[in-house]
């Protein structure tokens, strides 16, 4: 918002606006242009002035020719930075071959992480209210029944005693690269390791908001490239939340808000 009011939008032009679900549903129905995730993609899907946001389900990739080990800083980083919390940081790790051992050393690197209330200045893991983060950790270990749980099995709500608690980090893995947990995003660092093969193709990949790829196969990278439903694809060891200017982040909304056209005068 203070964003905006610097590039120089006026008071009347841009408003943060709290309310409930039906306020906002009287909101986009007033719109001329809207946007939002998952909840509007179902009620809108069929209304060109709403904009659907598929929510992140940021994922890494590493093929047999790429020895994990050279890139557990990536995958870790991928996962804890900024707290965990963005649709940028990494939800799904798939690896071609055995992902034990990569899920164990991701689990022991993401234990080590201190719980410290947010203001502390080494804190790194996101916190709640603790009624909040209980709720999300019954809906996390409700999802997770039937994998292999690495870290936070058993619950990863860390209580500071103040009514806030800390959501320490989850890893489990997956039977297949098409388990249903892929899909799931959470607001904290939460990792499902899945095995990978080339049978399995792209179909796991979709719906990505950023795909970290290590590989050496070519045709896989002109796939991937050519698959529309993954936004952005780094290729080697760039973390999944890395970003710069100029980089789109879902696209650029200015595409769809407004109409653009070349003029050139000689």
């Amino acid at each position: 918002m203070l964003a905006l009011r610097e590039a120089g939008f006026p008071d009347d032009h841009v408003v943060l606006l709290p309310c409930g679900h039906d306020e906002a549903d009287a909101v986009v129905r007033g719109a001329d242009l809207a946007y939002g995730g998952d909840e509007v993609i179902r009620r809108y899907a069929d209304d060109p002035g709403v904009l659907s946001l598929r929510p992140g389900r940021s994922k890494i990739l590493l093929t047999a020719g790429a020895d994990w080990r050279d890139h557990l800083d990536m995958i870790v980083d991928s996962a804890v930075g900024h707290a965990g919390t963005g649709c940028v940081n990494v939800t799904g790790v798939l690896v071609e071959g055995d992902p034990a051992p990569l899920a164990g050393a991701v689990a022991e690197r993401l234990a080590a992480l201190p719980s410290l209330p947010p203001l502390d200045e080494k804190a790194c893991l996101p916190v709640q209210n603790t009624q909040s983060a209980r709720a999300l950790e019954r809906y996390v270990l409700d999802r997770a029944r039937g994998t292999r749980a690495w870290l936070g099995g058993t619950g990863f709500v860390d209580e500071l005693g103040d009514g806030s608690a800390v959501l320490r980090p989850a890893v489990h893995q997956l039977d297949a690269a098409d388990a249903p947990q892929l899909g799931a995003e959470v607001p904290f660092p939460c990792v499902w390791v899945a095995p990978w093969s080339r049978a399995d193709g792209v179909a796991p990949l979709r719906d990505t908001l950023v795909l970290t790829a290590v590989t050496e196969d070519e045709d896989l990278v002109d796939a991937l490239v050519a698959e529309p439903t993954i936004s952005n694809l780094y290729l080697g060891g760039r973390a999944t939340h890395w970003h710069r200017p100029g980089l789109p982040h879902d696209g650029y909304l200015g595409e769809f808000l407004m109409r653009s056209k070349t003029v050139f005068r000689v």
